[in-house]
């Protein structure tokens, strides 16, 4: 399996057959981006998905003590999660609110404590909460020129009174949030803030990090990094419930190793060295044909659409099979109470 980028979809056929100029980077990108979206959310596929939309990821920081994982802007899930290598399951949110269920974690003191698995929680804006509020937000561009250019990010919210933050912008318009404008080597809000609810900013050239600073002792702590053509902050995030302090092995105790086979987001391609997250060109180009197809209003051109969307995930399912193979899946046996599975011996 080759990893390709959106100059590989340029250099092809593709470009030519779909009526594209070849030298149109947002054009050809729009259509990429587009036939990716459609074979990713494609309900042929389930719970699993084309190669190359699954990764296997590690976690640092994860304690009993912060028993939480944020994912970063390209993980849509986590499907299957281990804890000291032993796996672990994960549940939505409605899990814990069934009416003969367990109630929601964690539970308050004298309860039993529960397994260790992984609850889905409200998606947060930042990788990290503020913490010892209220506090001030302090921006970092990694790129002098987003200061030069006058861009900004806003960040909403609550202050240290518990009020919703209202200002003005430069036209005088009310905004739910302050804006910032980055400067050099830092930008700062006017703002003590108690809870960050949204952020939103400009399209930038460099990385953008956000920290927290106590407004007494002006010690700063990271809150979350943005990629440049990352304009909104939303985050999956999962509660882990009775972690241990460590885990056990034959030598001395080691810290606590938490990985997930992740289901990965799209990040939109924009430049030609951006990858693509749908390798298989071929079916990204028949699932365009589809595209194009599905907006010309004639009986034929609806078949036709049809046609091409079903030659993309069959082309998809085939390299399912070439890469993974059908002799050798992955089989989970759900055993009636404690009985283990045995071999049997003739």
């Amino acid at each position: 399996m080759q990893r390709t980028t959106l100059r590989d979809f340029r250099l092809s056929h593709a470009p030519k057959d779909l009526g594209i100029c070849a030298e149109n980077l947002p054009a050809c990108a729009d259509t990429v981006n587009t036939a990716q979206r459609r074979l990713l959310y494609d309900e042929a596929f389930g719970d699993e998905g084309p190669i190359g939309t699954f990764a296997e990821v590690q976690f640092n920081g994860v304690s009993a003590s912060t028993p939480y994982i944020t994912l970063g802007r390209d993980m849509a899930r986590i499907d299957a999660l281990a804890v000291c290598t032993q796996a672990r399951r994960t549940h939505n949110q409605l899990y814990e609110y069934l009416q003969f269920g367990n109630g929601r974690l964690p539970k308050a003191c004298g309860y039993p404590r529960g397994p260790i698995d992984a609850y889905q929680r409200n998606n947060a804006v930042t990788q990290v909460d503020l913490f010892n509020v209220p506090q001030m937000l302090r921006i970092y561009s990694s790129d002098a020129s987003d200061a030069a250019a006058g861009l900004s990010i806003m960040f909403q919210g609550t202050d240290k009174n518990n009020m919703p933050v209202l200002t003005t912008d430069a036209n005088s318009n009310l905004i739910q949030g302050e804006l910032v404008t980055f400067g050099t080597p830092f930008a700062q809000s006017l703002y003590q803030w108690n809870k960050i609810t949204g952020i939103q900013k400009d399209q930038t050239h460099g990385m953008v990090t956000v920290y927290q600073v106590d407004p007494i002792t002006a010690a700063e702590s990271l809150l979350l990094t943005m990629f440049p053509t990352e304009t909104t902050a939303w985050y999956p995030r999962y509660y882990l419930n009775a972690l241990p302090s460590h885990c056990r092995g034959c030598g001395p105790a080691s810290a606590l190793q938490v990985t997930a086979i992740v289901k990965l987001e799209l990040i939109p391609a924009v430049s030609d060295l951006d990858y693509l997250l749908i390798p298989n060109l071929e079916a990204i180009y028949e699932e365009a044909q589809a595209f194009r197809l599905s907006k010309v209003d004639t009986p034929s051109a609806a078949k036709q659409s049809e046609f091409h969307h079903l030659q993309a995930v069959k082309l998809l399912n085939g390299e399912i099979r070439h890469v993974l193979g059908v002799d050798n899946p992955a089989i989970r046996v759900s055993l009636f109470g404690s009985n283990p599975l045995r071999p049997s011996f003739r």
